[in-house]
């Protein structure tokens, strides 16, 4: 569904017919993208354990991306198949098969035992088996049961030694033959996998705004996919246009290479609704404001949170309406559109379809917008994620480098197996509250959230001893230091908190002092009497410094009197982003 969806839009904005039967498998830009592990939104790679490993294999051809598809398995991975794949691919060691007649049979895996087609392809080779025979030899080793597999290894090693091979080869090629079997996929199915794989690369490699615009259509219902794919788009440069009662239709659709948003994406509306407001737009033209939409839309498909989800959402931007403005115009602009259709069917349709209310009510209302942080909020609500900003932008760059990592380095810190805490700066984001069933400790209640930053975001668990003591911190939303370690266990990298520390508080405690950053050619004394009144209100026990940039390049820092002396909060690092800009803060540590 995903890739004919990206294949219509194709065809229907460039005009070109995308015919994937015809198609070679063999596209630099596809691998390119592969080799990069780029690959959110491809089926079967969005992991990041996948990711990974394609970083790592750097798939050069079709048949690379068949046994990819088979490997990443808990089986394979853990017994070292994945790994001796990857280093024979790369010739970082010896491919060794173990009989020479079976070269042919394991050439394109590298001398592994990849699938359940060569077990039976060898015990044929090598024993004379029917391949009924080695099709029940296949099952008998996927299940693993010691008295039968005895019997298979006798008949096999006899089949073998009447052909001409050593009974000890034979016996150490069972062998061989039962450990990687075990964990052995059937190609055809691999194969199948891995060709709808290499569409969906291709596509997203060729074609990646109809391919992101394809699948955050096809998974409009899931927000936390859809939040993914708009992050995706901004990743690979691909502009999402907000929802806009003028543009978007109920799907997600293109515009000159952006993405518009979908409006049946948005929460509290529904795709009849959205269906509705689209034909009327299509049928009598663009709506100019909240009242025309009002009188215009269907009232027996919406209701009043339809259009407080327009409103927050930013979809009446386009109007000149700030979003307060419509939220709280709404109930007026719902009783005239109510009015004006109770009089037109009283046969009153022609004076107030000329005049529906007065000018002065039909005025656009000149209300400020609401504070950023609200507005946020708000949009989150409509929409499921934060779209047009995010709460984390403003400080993220100085809390990660006050931290001292971020999401994107967990991959790398857990394949070097560190066992030490690490301090990560984030924002706490869809919290799960669970009661443990059994155990030593049934009945307690532990967590799991995700962290966000700048970088992207990453699953933590906290265990009810730690729960106890974090709980107050565990906040939607919330920006924090958490303190954790890395879980080996997981297949992607995870964390196991330690300790979940508010933002605020950390820098009151680990921060000496702050540091603005002023460049000698964009700042003057304007610039300096500004933080002076800023500085001035929050009074406290922390310096105030100044790195200063020289037209000619040069660097100085100084610090400022003693009796600027700051108390760092949330308030004052976003009044001082706002002279200096987000990126001109920094602190110096304790």
């Amino acid at each position: 569904t995903i890739i004919q969806e990206a294949v219509d839009l194709i065809q229907e904005t460039q005009g070109i017919t995308v015919d994937f039967d015809a198609m070679s498998l063999d596209d630099p830009a596809t691998y390119a993208l592969l080799q990069a592990g780029e690959t959110q939104g491809v089926f079967q790679l969005e992991s990041d354990g996948m990711r990974e490993l394609l970083v790592r294999l750097k798939p050069d051809h079709f048949e690379d991306i068949i046994a990819v598809l088979a490997l990443y398995r808990p089986g394979p991975l853990q017994s070292g198949m994945v790994e001796m794949y990857v280093k024979r691919k790369h010739g970082e060691e010896p491919v060794i098969f173990p009989h020479d007649c079976l070269a042919e049979i394991l050439k394109d895996t590298h001398g592994v035992i990849v699938y359940q087609e060569q077990v039976m392809l060898i015990a044929n080779t090598m024993a004379g088996f029917s391949l009924n025979e080695a099709d029940s030899l296949r099952k008998a080793m996927g299940k693993k049961k010691p008295e039968v597999m005895e019997k298979f290894r006798g008949k096999f090693v006899e089949g073998a030694v009447a052909k001409g091979y050593p009974k000890k080869v034979a016996d150490e090629i069972f062998s061989t033959m039962e450990y990687f079997a075990g964990y052995g996929f059937n190609k055809s199915h691999s194969a199948a996998y891995a060709l709808l794989t290499y569409r969906m690369a291709w596509l997203k490699a060729n074609y990646p705004s109809e391919l992101l615009c394809a699948l955050m259509t096809c998974d409009m219902g899931v927000t936390d996919k859809v939040k993914d794919f708009v992050e995706e788009a901004g990743k690979m440069g691909v502009e999402i246009l907000p929802p806009d009662i003028k543009k978007s239709l109920t799907k997600f659709s293109l515009e000159n290479g952006a993405i518009r948003y979908g409006l049946g994406a948005l929460k509290g509306l529904g795709e009849k609704a959205a269906d509705c407001l689209v034909q009327e737009r299509r049928d009598h033209g663009e709506y100019t404001d909240l009242y025309e939409l009002a009188e215009r839309w269907n009232a027996s498909v919406v209701n009043k949170t339809a259009f407080e989800t327009l409103a927050k959402s930013g979809a009446f931007d386009s109007t000149g309406w700030t979003r307060r403005a419509v939220l709280e115009t709404i109930p007026e602009a719902l009783r005239d559109a109510a009015q004006f259709a109770s009089d037109r069917q009283r046969g009153q349709s022609l004076l107030f379809e000329m005049a529906p209310s007065s000018e002065s009510e039909r005025q656009k209302p000149n209300l400020p917008e609401w504070p950023e942080q609200e507005k946020l909020a708000l949009e989150k609500e409509a929409m499921g994620f934060y779209f047009s900003g995010h709460p984390f932008e403003r400080r993220g760059r100085f809390f990660s480098r006050l931290a001292g990592t971020e999401t994107n380095k967990l991959g790398e810190l857990r394949e070097k197996g560190g066992k030490d805490s690490i301090l990560l700066a984030g924002m706490i984001s869809s919290i799960r509250i669970m009661t443990i069933k059994t155990g030593r400790n049934a009945g307690q209640k532990m967590a799991k959230f995700r962290l966000e930053d700048l970088q992207g975001s990453v699953p933590v668990t906290v265990f009810s001893k730690t729960y106890i003591e974090v709980k107050n911190q565990i906040i939607e939303d919330a920006l924090v230091f958490l303190k954790a370690r890395i879980d080996q266990g997981s297949e992607e990298p995870a964390l196991l908190a330690d300790e979940i520390i508010p933002a605020e508080r950390y820098v009151r405690q680990a921060v000496d002092g702050l540091v603005l950053c002023l460049e000698e050619k964009k700042h003057d004394q304007s610039t300096l009497d500004r933080i002076a009144e800023v500085v001035s209100k929050k009074p406290g026990n922390q310096r105030l410094l100044f790195e200063l940039k020289t037209k000619k390049g040069e660097r100085f820092r100084l610090q400022a009197g003693s009796h600027f002396k700051i108390s760092l909060d949330d308030d004052l690092l976003d009044e001082c982003a706002k002279i200096v800009g987000p990126w001109g803060l920094s602190f110096t540590r304790r």
